[in-house]
């Protein structure tokens, strides 16, 4: 998904998704992180185990805003088109 506050870390994103009950149904992260800045570059892939997991999470997490850092970004979730 994209649209992600820059000040995010991969632990605190990996916190909010373990907060929502996504743990173990995931076998792949990463937020690629800009070396220059030190922040993430606003998207992140994700590989869920199963379609189930992937249409839950795109239903708690796509619109909305991530709750850590104020922002008036609000989360894109979509499918990647190559797997």
């Amino acid at each position: 998904f994209r649209s992600i506050t820059n000040r995010y870390t991969p632990e605190e994103l990996l916190h909010d998704m373990i907060q929502q009950g996504f743990e173990g149904t995931f076998d792949f992260l990463y937020l690629p992180t800009d070396l220059t800045t030190k922040k993430n570059k606003g998207y992140v892939f994700i590989n869920f185990r199963s379609p189930t997991s992937a249409l839950r999470f795109q239903d708690i997490f796509g619109g909305h805003k991530l709750a850590r850092y104020a922002t008036d970004k609000v989360l894109d979730v979509s499918p990647a088109k190559t797997q």
